[in-house]
């Protein structure tokens, strides 16, 4: 699970942003344009899962802050 939460307004910024893919599109993404492309306000959090093909696209000008986190769950299984 991956958590991005902006810490730059907007406006402080040109381009940016998250971009995603969709399924269908997975291997090329480096060639497809994005499914969808999110720039939250400021302090809104968002939350996606680590296989989901992402990517921040480059900033124009401006400073683009963010806060990003990844975390995996590590099943661990016991023998009797």
């Amino acid at each position: 699970m991956t958590i991005l939460i902006p810490l730059s307004s907007n406006d402080a910024f040109g381009g940016g942003g998250t971009a995603f893919w969709s399924q269908d599109s997975r291997g090329g993404h480096r060639i497809d344009p994005p499914s969808i492309v999110m720039k939250p306000e400021r302090g809104t959090a968002m939350l996606f899962v680590g296989h989901v093909t992402h990517a921040g696209l480059p900033v124009d000008w401006g400073e683009r802050q963010v806060f990003v986190a990844s975390f995996s769950i590590i099943q661990r299984t016991t023998t009797s």
